[in-house]
């Protein structure tokens, strides 16, 4: 996959090559919808934003606020692509480079942005029958998430796992995860 670099207000933004980027059929293209659209993830060094229908292992829009401190994005390119991402960006100029992306390694992270996006998004409406998920349940996956990012995550916003759980009971867990044969994957 090609990635286009170029640096807006000091800060360095990622994101597939307009040009040769030729999504699968049914594919949303890699524009940026409205806010509540969007899922997005502060990472150490880096915002991730993805498109809220975006493929499982899609690249994101990936804006690095401290390129040094997004020591992680070798998990995403791969150790040959970063060394090649980070001299490119040290040059200071708009480049397109080829990745190889490692599709698992951005699901996880999109995941935990999905997560969080159902956490504050999530149009709750009675009269479409649409009901809001347990809140205990999203608490729980989205800490799991957390602890399973935690190579991806600095001090931000998005990286207290232990936050989450606050005020979650330990009865409110045994009842959530009581009907649910997944449980015990969520807490692996």
């Amino acid at each position: 996959m090609e990635l286009t670099g170029e640096r807006s207000d000091g800060l360095w933004v990622l994101r597939p090559n307009p040009e040769t980027y030729a999504p699968e059929p049914n594919l949303p293209e890699p524009n940026l919808p409205e806010p509540y659209e969007r899922v997005v993830v502060e990472l150490a060094g880096a915002t991730a934003v993805w498109p809220l229908d975006a493929a499982p292992g899609s690249w994101p829009e990936l804006t690095l606020t401290d390129p040094g401190e997004a020591d992680w994005l070798w998990r995403w390119t791969g150790i040959a692509g970063h060394v090649e991402l980070m001299g490119l960006i040290a040059r200071g100029d708009r480049f397109v480079v080829e990745v190889d992306p490692e599709a698992e390694a951005l699901d996880l992270v999109r995941r935990l942005a999905y997560g969080h996006w159902l956490r504050r998004w999530w149009p709750t409406s009675p009269s479409s029958d649409l009901p809001r998920p347990d809140p205990v349940l999203v608490a729980l996956e989205l800490a799991v998430l957390t602890v399973r990012c935690e190579a991806w995550l600095g001090d931000g916003y998005d990286s207290e796992a232990a936050a989450l759980l606050a005020g979650v009971s330990a009865q409110q867990v045994a009842a959530a995860l009581a009907p649910l044969p997944r449980a015990t994957e969520l807490l692996d």
